[in-house]
């Protein structure tokens, strides 16, 4: 009879579960939009109701338990800021603008590229700033919506991250208009209703399920027409890109980026389901106004759930038969 020694069966587990995890890696690596939902439907909130999106800071941060930076690593990330040229250099004009709106613009342009390059990887968020604005260095859209968190904030801006169904960009709060106004940061685009008011991203959402109109405005440097016809087909082209609509409950990104830096040695998934599993990172919020996109999703959580459950599972059953053996 075979009988392995309980050496060698933690050394058999190991084994499946390290190849369960270079499949994973591999498949993320390869179908990455399909991790990507997993990951967020897992750390998710979805409704079909819309007023969270509307809410305002200090309603999110008391009711729905919306994460601010803490104090004292704003202040240590403000303080890193400052050794930033391209900052420090605008600051003061920056600083001088009283509309908030043209103030997010003017902290864009700071980084905006005319065209997209080879997408670089960063060490940290800092040193994504530092070179952002270098020749040949260009950052996903996520990368351009932390950025723009980051200098925002600075700035006093309250920034947070959005998504539609292909893209992830930002909304600022505007304390002039009272609501959220919505801005795409790497493509330097904001959005307009036909009476020329700034739009939310779930106004723009409500107007593309009626089949309305929606102006844009471009302020950035991108003034290709070809290009711009790209963007507005693959971002923005009508209401399959706004079925749902997605928030991250939080802009602390700093304090996301000094724990996820602690774990350099993991790959990016594992890293950001640890972080994300221990509240450090801030959870979604999904919403749709159609049944089938909200059962889509909890499927694909409950699913996951499942799952990852029948993968313990099978650990357990692996170490009983090889005991019994």
């Amino acid at each position: 009879m075979w009988i392995l020694k309980s050496r060698e069966i933690i050394y058999v587990i190991i084994a499946l579960d390290l190849l369960i995890i270079v499949g994973f890696s591999l498949f993320y690596k390869y179908k990455q939009k399909y991790i990507v939902n997993i990951r967020q439907a897992l750390f998710s909130r979805v409704t079909a109701r819309d007023d969270i999106f509307t809410a305002s800071p200090d309603t999110l941060t008391r009711l729905y338990k919306f994460k601010i930076e803490p104090e004292q690593l704003k202040k240590e990330f403000s303080s890193l800021l400052k050794d930033v040229k391209y900052v420090q250099d605008s600051q003061r004009l920056i600083e001088s603008q009283k509309d908030e709106i043209e103030k997010a613009k003017s902290i864009i342009l700071l980084f905006q590229k005319e065209e997209e390059e080879k997408q670089a990887e960063f060490p940290s968020l800092i040193e994504k700033i530092r070179t952002f604005t270098k020749p040949n260095v260009y950052g996903d859209c996520s990368d351009n919506a932390e950025v723009f968190i980051a200098l925002g904030s600075f700035f006093g801006l309250t920034v947070r991250e959005v998504h539609n169904t292909v893209h992830v960009f930002n909304e600022m709060y505007d304390h002039h208009l009272h609501k959220w106004v919505w801005i795409d940061p790497e493509n330097a685009i904001m959005a307009k209703n036909v009476q020329g008011e700034y739009l939310s991203l779930v106004e723009m959402a409500r107007l593309y399920g009626k089949n309305e109109k929606i102006d844009y405005e471009l302020f950035g440097k991108n003034k290709d027409p070809e290009m711009e016809k790209n963007y507005f087909y693959h971002y923005y082209n009508g209401k399959e890109k706004f079925s749902y609509i997605m928030m991250t409950l939080g802009n602390n990104i700093y304090e996301v980026d000094k724990y996820s830096g602690r774990m350099r040695f993991l790959p990016k998934l594992f890293r950001e389901f640890i972080i994300l599993a221990s509240n450090i990172k801030p959870h979604y919020v999904i919403y749709s106004s159609n049944r089938n996109v909200i059962m889509e999703w909890n499927f694909i959580k409950y699913f996951s759930i499942i799952s990852a459950c029948g993968i313990f599972l099978v650990n357990i059953a692996l170490v009983k038969l090889i005991l019994e053996a």
